[in-house]
């Protein structure tokens, strides 16, 4: 399954082939196919460079695991912040506890916690913990955009500046490999 594109801009240069693990040759030094192989090397017009969204079937994985992640603390924030809007203000704790335990979306947010534990331990499995928690911070981006939508509350523009900062984080982190140790070390 070949789940690339090509970038539209041609470049003269001699025409150029991408073999089946990624790297380009030019048309005088073709690879060798490797025994085994699971595509020979195909030709790129103008000299284009292929640009992988995915290489592998488990970085799709990855990538729907860590969007989960984002949903399901999405989710789990503003069913919270809802609830917690249903208290009343001048309560006491036991009278607090009723009025929590008497919300069935209370019983929601601890179900999707719990959908939240075993997606991100999921994903823990596939990924380094240094790359998998900043990535999750966009929860904090579509909290802020959901919550601003749905429940009116207000966007300052200091507030949108530390979103582009997180966004920007984000982006610096995703140029890493989600691999970049032994995942299952247990440190010492």
């Amino acid at each position: 399954m070949d789940l690339s594109f090509h970038a539209d801009i041609c470049i003269a240069s001699p025409r150029q082939f991408v073999s089946s693990n990624g790297f380009k040759t030019s048309e005088q030094s073709k690879p060798t196919p490797k025994i085994g192989a699971r595509k020979a090397a195909r030709p790129l017009p103008c000299g284009r460079r292929p640009l992988m969204i995915f290489k592998t079937r488990s970085s799709v994985l990855l990538t729907l695991g860590l969007a989960l992640a984002i949903a399901l603390d999405t989710s789990v924030q503003l069913i919270l912040k809802i609830t917690a809007s249903h208290i009343p203000a001048e309560s006491s704790q036991w009278e607090t506890l009723e009025a929590t335990l008497n919300q069935p979306l209370f019983f929601a947010a601890a179900l999707l916690m719990v959908l939240q534990l075993f997606n991100w331990l999921w994903v823990l499995d596939r990924a380094d913990l240094s790359y998998a928690q900043p990535v999750s911070s966009l929860s904090y981006v579509s909290v802020y955009v959901l919550s601003g939508l749905y429940l009116d509350e207000t966007i300052d523009a200091i507030q949108m500046a530390g979103i582009a900062i997180i966004v920007a984080g984000v982006w610096c982190i995703s140029r890493t490999g989600p691999m970049q140790s032994n995942a299952g070390a247990v440190p010492k």
